[in-house]
């Protein structure tokens, strides 16, 4: 006991030196294991997993890439073809909007059938009554209602010919005939019909809008033809105004 107490000074500084050596002991070890934790040695390379590990990442977030490119380029594409169509959808309506108000303003000024004479004053307005019974077409006294298939044309001349009494299925036109004389009237039967076939516009003149646009006839100023032999030769085309 005397000889701890003589040497308790060494002692404890003994004790202390081997505490301190404890203690950086336990920190440097600490330190190794999160070193080693991390994927880095002691030598400050990277390890094989934690390599593989950030290589994968780095290619998933690559593809990631890719996709979302390709899928801005697909839908600036799409919004590039959008914007083509579009103006094309415009134009169109802008061309319609016009045409709508050329029928609106055509309609508007005269929304009524034109007479035979337009240069008469207070004169009647042609209504067409093509598809009316012959007894109701044929009422004026003295007339005589004949039908003629499409017209005939020999050089500059254009007529009908083999006219019949009746109405059957390749009657396009109606020939109206005035007591004895060798001159008529003539007029189409379903001008929607016949607008079509050239043979039958030969004798027709249109008024308005093209006949191929048209979904309205408002009006019929009959024709002219005179009698030549066995045929009708027209000296005066039909005039049909359209909406």
């Amino acid at each position: 006991m005397k000889l701890i107490q003589e040497h308790s000074l060494l002692i404890i500084a003994i004790l202390l030196v081997l505490l301190i050596i404890s203690v950086l002991f336990y920190f440097l070890r600490e330190r190794n294991s999160r070193d080693d934790s991390s994927g880095i040695s002691r030598r400050g390379s990277v390890s094989k997993e934690k390599f593989n590990l950030v290589f994968n990442q780095r290619n998933e977030e690559s593809q990631e890439k890719v996709k979302f490119e390709n899928l801005y380029n697909d839908y600036r594409e799409k919004y590039e073809k959008a914007c083509v169509e579009i103006g094309k959808l415009k134009s169109r309506i802008d061309e319609l909007t016009r045409d709508y108000n050329e029928l609106s303003e055509l309609y508007n000024k005269d929304t009524a059938p034109y007479d035979v004479d337009e240069k008469s004053e207070g004169a009647n307005p042609i209504v067409d009554h093509s598809l009316e019974s012959e007894t109701t077409q044929g009422a004026i006294v003295g007339q005589k209602i004949k039908y003629a298939s499409f017209p005939r044309s020999a050089g500059n001349t254009i007529y009908f010919s083999d006219l019949t009494d009746k109405l059957v299925d390749d009657s396009y036109f109606e020939i109206r005939l005035s007591g004895d004389t060798d001159k008529a009237s003539f007029r189409p039967l379903d001008f929607m019909k016949i607008r079509n076939y050239d043979p039958a516009m030969a004798a027709i003149l249109t008024d308005g809008v093209k006949p191929n646009v048209a979904s309205t006839v408002l009006g019929v100023e009959p024709g002219d033809v005179c009698l030549e032999g066995n045929d009708w030769i027209i000296k005066k085309l039909a005039k049909v105004k359209l909406a």
